[in-house]
């Protein structure tokens, strides 16, 4: 992927903080901004949101944006795209996609996706993946008055920086050592493998 001036220019999400204005990113075109200020967002379930974006100095841009509701990496699930929107002319214009955080989504900081493109179409932008021109960038937004998070249980917890984590880093180890690991949900289903 590269620029040719097909890149973020603006994320803004009304009556809360994020409000990032910002340029072309070096390769890879990809931005992880710091989960403070101007840069990160508190969205409380249930309360509808409007989210303006604008693109670079190419005339031609299509936008999408996904929030990771379930926290698991991954961007797949048919309610975390919160819409596309394409042929958006060069800054300053905008567009607008309008959400509301569903029910489920899981409570505490979540990653949001917004990808810039100029994709030759108006087929659907994927969240991962090359395209030819773009950029992405990725915010920490928290939610609230969702479902609480899974809990993780890691046995045995020899090495482990963190027994309580999803993915604790295994350290200075002298031995091979097998781990099993129980993630447990609020209301009480469990599975360990």
């Amino acid at each position: 992927m590269c620029i040719r001036d097909s890149y973020c220019t603006l994320v803004s999400v009304a009556g809360t903080t994020l409000n990032s204005v910002s340029g072309a990113s070096a390769s890879p075109y990809y931005t992880l901004f710091p989960a403070s200020g101007s840069t990160t967002a508190t969205f409380a379930v249930g309360t509808p949101y409007v989210l303006t974006l604008s693109a670079g100095t190419y005339n031609v841009n299509d936008f999408a944006v996904w929030i990771d509701y379930n926290n698991d990496g991954i961007f797949t699930d048919a309610t975390e795209k919160l819409g596309q929107v394409n042929n958006i002319g060069a800054a300053p214009a905008t567009a607008t996609i309008s959400f509301t955080v569903p029910a489920t989504a899981t409570n505490g900081a979540l990653r949001m996706r917004v990808r810039e493109a100029d994709q030759g179409s108006t087929s659907t932008l994927p969240a991962c993946g090359n395209l030819t021109y773009g950029e992405v960038e990725d915010y920490t937004v928290t939610v609230t008055g969702g479902v609480p998070p899974p809990t993780y249980s890691w046995a045995p917890a020899t090495f482990l920086n963190d027994a309580t984590l999803a993915n604790p880093i295994a350290s200075n180890v002298t031995a091979t050592t097998p781990y099993t690991v129980t993630v447990s949900d609020a209301i009480g289903c469990s599975s360990t493998g």
